[in-house]
């Protein structure tokens, strides 16, 4: 928890209490309604209370392919912060049989397979994403990295991220 971001916090705390008894009726269903029950998950979460942002997004309505890839990705992500990254995996899996060729899906699953120590699948994951997608820079960058800190074919490794950062070479997930 950032000192520096409590006051800010302390100030939201009456926003969220009112908004879990009256939640979203300003807003209609769809795009404004799922954008404020994720900035709603966002600041439970940035207030230490996991519990409730994932109760947000569990609960929370999709209209479109784009809100349910960003709903399933943050509640893996809140799962993991949790320490439940067999959760968090399962849920990816799960969101993958509805969006198999999703990029953003098949990225996360291939980090949680390498949080949860599964490196080869998350490897074999990525290597398939840059067949896929072989233009998208994100793809390779991932696979880089992943090989990277499993000291894993480290030169192939370094030309992964090179191509990565030729393509977007002011991009901070890449530059890092």
């Amino acid at each position: 928890f950032d000192r520096r971001r409590r006051p800010t916090h302390i100030r939201l705390l009456p926003a969220i209490r009112r908004w879990r008894k009256e939640p979203f009726t300003h807003c209609q269903r769809g795009g404004e309604h799922f954008a404020a029950q994720l900035g709603l998950s966002r600041l439970a979460e940035n207030t230490g209370d996991i519990k409730q942002a994932l109760s947000i997004l569990q609960q929370a309505a999709v209209v479109d392919s784009g809100e349910f890839v960003t709903r399933e990705t943050a509640i893996a992500h809140l799962l993991g912060r949790q320490g439940a990254v067999n959760s968090a995996l399962n849920r990816i899996q799960q969101a993958r049989q509805t969006l198999p060729k999703n990029f953003s899906l098949i990225v996360r699953y291939s980090l949680l397979l390498e949080k949860n120590g599964v490196i080869d699948a998350a490897i074999n994951t990525l290597r398939d994403i840059t067949v896929t997608f072989p233009d998208n820079p994100d793809g390779w960058n991932a696979l880089g990295y992943i090989m990277a800190d499993n000291n894993i074919k480290l030169a192939n490794a370094q030309r992964y991220i090179k191509r990565a950062l030729s393509a977007k070479p002011e991009d901070p997930n890449i530059i890092d």
